[in-house]
């Protein structure tokens, strides 16, 4: 297994409203950084995928760096992975169309 460590983007399904910024324009979608143990980076993003159920994941925004850069305060959040799991999720940034 490999470590990767991936900055999702993902459209919303249904735009929602701004709750902060009412008057603002709806927010599309989110970022969210995900640590996944997985055999290759495509079954990484088979599991990302299927860990994604709030829109669909935009691989043209999405990044992903390997095990041997993955910033050490993220990677000791690791747990012993036997089999391909996610192991790190962070919180979603929102963003409106414009982004």
């Amino acid at each position: 297994m490999k470590d990767y460590l991936y900055t999702v983007r993902v459209i919303f399904n249904v735009p929602i409203r701004n709750l902060e910024s009412p008057d603002e324009k709806p927010l599309i979608g989110y970022y969210r950084k995900l640590g996944v143990s997985a055999a290759t980076k495509e079954d990484a993003l088979s599991l990302i995928r299927n860990i994604i159920r709030d829109g669909e994941l935009d691989l043209q925004g999405t990044t992903v760096i390997s095990e041997d850069q993955i910033p050490d305060p993220i990677l000791a959040k690791k747990q012993d992975c036997k089999d391909s799991q996610c192991w790190y999720s962070s919180g979603r940034i929102l963003f409106p169309e414009d982004q």
